[in-house]
């Protein structure tokens, strides 16, 4: 396996390999963005980005032909190419590949989107990339809770701010979907993840701990 930097002289061979439909957004995203391929046997398999925290990255693209086995296979490769300090995070999109790295590695946070409008939440969306967002604060049972509002979507990270209590949580839940936006996003602790469920969110993503060990 190998790893290679997408650019313009590269990504029309990635697009082919994974048989991407919908690329105009990544063609005009590859010099903007740092987007790698994962080659096995010289064929592209996996593309992710290198995110702005030390050892993270995202996996947002996965050929059809990728197996579960090979999956694992770019993950243990990925961890031993990349990691500079002690363990690679890696967020995962793909629900398939969530309940795969589930059983093997420990989830950190998760991402739940709930569309207010109660359509499918998709995750171009919700990703509030290219979105200006401006911080803000609200209070709840004395906590001043920090989020960001963008465009059409709330964004709260409660992972960063140690909020678990489910109380808190449905709290800013009312409040947040009577903003007249489209999206709420939260960041949650795995352990909050069931109830975030239970109230009508999904999870559009899951970040895992890679150790070398």
């Amino acid at each position: 396996m190998k790893i290679e930097k997408l650019s313009k002289d590269n990504i029309e061979e990635f697009i082919r390999d994974m048989k991407i439909i919908d690329s105009e957004r990544l063609e005009l995203d590859v010099n903007k963005k740092e987007l790698y391929g994962v080659k096995n046997d010289d064929v592209f398999c996996l593309g992710f980005n290198s995110l702005s925290q030390i050892d993270t990255i995202a996996i947002l693209y996965c050929s059809y032909k990728l197996t579960n086995e090979l999956f694992l296979e770019c993950v243990d490769f990925l961890s031993r190419s990349l990691v500079v300090e002690s363990h690679l995070i890696i967020e995962v999109y793909d629900e398939k590949y969530m309940k795969l790295l589930d059983d093997r590695y420990k989830c950190k946070e998760a991402c739940v989107s709930l569309a207010i409008d109660g359509s499918i939440v998709k995750r171009e969306d919700v990703s509030g990339s290219n979105v200006l967002v401006k911080e803000k604060f609200i209070d709840i049972e004395m906590k001043s809770i920090k989020y960001y509002a963008a465009r059409d979507m709330i964004i709260c990270n409660l992972v960063k701010q140690n909020i678990q209590d489910e109380k808190i949580i449905l709290l800013l839940h009312n409040e947040f979907i009577n903003m007249n936006v489209r999206y709420v996003n939260f960041s949650v602790s795995p352990d909050s993840l069931e109830y975030f469920k239970s109230i009508g969110y999904t999870c559009m993503s899951k970040c895992y701990v890679i150790r070398n060990d």
